[in-house]
């Protein structure tokens, strides 16, 4: 079986290719083990910038041969660089890492290939990393979501210094994602005037009303095809933001009735989403985002002593 591996780390940095995909906290690196156990001891990996399309996509990439886990989960690899066809392989595992309004366009080419397995295709990760989505696609359950506001000019920010009702005011990236490109500012006058340094930095945007709960953590949950595999509490560490990237926490958390269905009612709006990590508050359950190819499957089998990959990967290989 050939396995491809989508993502924006770069092998040939040894920290950052233990960081990305030799964690076992992250979500890559349990997938590897997985594959390993199942006697697949080499996959390819490329990321955005090495794919190119000739009558065929074509990545200049790097195939890894995984020979052994040491008893920390890390794997032993060596790599080599090739160049393979993606329509060669059975299954991509894509990481919208590198997705961003520039290279959207190329994150859509994986979807023009018919045989191959996609966890998940260039629209479903695109489609989750647009934070213009969100009040589309609750349109019929804003009670779900925070009031939302897209920017994409200056007479729009004035729009959500009028109608959001809150002390502050969140600014995110339109394709922001780890908890990067996201403020609070004030919402008073010289709350507004920076919004508007940093619309003018940043360019489009997403306002929200700041609920002020997300102070004591959210949830992220894990779904594959509907399935809820697991969910934690993220604390904030130093800052308000709850992101594990940010110096936020994981601990164990017993999902609520309320949570568990709306969290289905998120994931059900993202239908094109097989594999995707839902945030939602803790108290009123509301959607905050969901991200395709979640980073914290790793996290959640340390928490539970759990093997979450395995959920994933007996859906895939037989």
């Amino acid at each position: 079986m050939q396995i491809a591996f989508q993502t924006a780390a770069n092998i040939e940095d040894k920290t950052n290719a233990d960081y990305n995909l030799n964690n076992p906290e992250k979500t890559i690196n349990p997938l590897l083990q997985g594959l390993y156990r199942r006697g697949i001891k080499k996959v390819f990996h490329y990321n955005l910038s090495d794919l190119v399309k000739d009558g065929v996509l074509i990545a200049d990439g790097y195939d890894i041969n995984l020979n052994a886990i040491g008893k920390d989960g890390k794997l032993d690899f060596s790599y080599s660089p090739s160049k393979r066809a993606l329509n060669d392989f059975d299954i991509i595992f894509a990481r919208g890492d590198d997705v961003n309004k520039k290279t959207k366009e190329k994150a859509l080419q994986i979807d023009s290939l018919e045989d191959t397995v996609l966890i998940n295709s260039g629209y479903a990760t695109l489609s989750t990393r647009d934070k213009f989505e969100i009040p589309k696609r609750f349109s019929q359950y804003p009670e779900l979501i925070p009031q939302t506001i897209c920017v994409s000019k200056e007479e729009d920010l004035k729009e959500a210094w009028g109608t959001i009702n809150t002390d502050y005011v969140v600014l995110k990236g339109r394709y922001g994602s780890s908890g990067k490109e996201v403020e609070r500012f004030p919402r008073t006058k010289e709350g507004y005037t920076q919004a508007k340094d940093y619309f003018k930095e940043m360019g489009e945007l997403v306002a929200q009303e700041f609920l002020p709960e997300i102070s004591q953590g959210d949830v992220r949950i894990n779904i594959f095809d509907g399935e809820i595999l697991g969910g934690s509490k993220r604390i904030p560490g130093d800052t308000w933001i709850t992101n594990i990237s940010n110096g936020g926490k994981m601990r164990p958390v017993e999902l609520s009735s309320e949570i568990i269905k709306n969290a289905k009612i998120a994931a059900s709006l993202y239908p094109e989403t097989r594999f995707q990590g839902l945030d939602i508050t803790y108290d009123s359950g509301k959607f905050i985002e969901t991200n395709a190819f979640p980073a914290s499957i790793g996290h959640m089998n340390v928490l539970y002593g759990a093997h979450n990959e395995e959920t994933i990967l007996n859906k895939l290989i037989k």
